[in-house]
């Protein structure tokens, strides 16, 4: 039964000449393919967000004693508005840095996932909807990967 299906696919493909038709093939679509891209393109938002979020967390969380300390005297005249400014020995965060990145990293991918499957239901034409996201999920996944090579190496 698959091995026919499959075959089936492969003839069906040999008779497609332009990426267009291929896409709309794999996915049992017949929306456009500017529409499909506008729809899927969606779900890079949240990614792009989260990945923002991991890339700040690295330094500031290095910077927070600077902060605590700034804000309780912010012109340098000697106030204790808040019982921080003579802050000493505070605990280091950037050890925790990266299980921080790695989790605000697997919350977004997760985002995206989910508004990736949404767009993809949108399509009235598509006899398959979660098939029609794959692709973009498989995008986002090898970019969450690469980013978690970047920042936590």
């Amino acid at each position: 039964m698959v091995r026919a299906q499959l075959t089936a696919l492969q003839r069906q493909l040999r008779r497609l000449r332009r990426p267009r038709e291929i896409g709309q093939a794999l996915s049992h679509s017949t929306q456009p393919l500017r529409k499909a891209l506008a729809t899927q393109a969606q779900a890079l938002v949240p990614l792009g967000l989260a990945i923002w979020v991991a890339f700040t967390l690295a330094f500031a969380l290095v910077k927070l004693p600077y902060v605590l300390t700034v804000i309780s005297d912010p012109l340098a005249l000697g106030w204790n508005l808040f019982g921080t400014a003579r802050l000493a020995g505070f605990p280091d965060l950037s050890g925790i840095s990266a299980a921080l990145e790695v989790s605000v990293l697997l919350g977004g991918l997760f985002w995206s996932t989910r508004v990736a499957g949404r767009a993809a239901k949108m399509d009235p034409t598509a006899r398959t909807p979660r098939r029609q996201a794959w692709p973009m999920i498989g995008f986002c996944l090898l970019l969450s990967l690469g980013m978690l090579w970047l920042l936590v190496g």
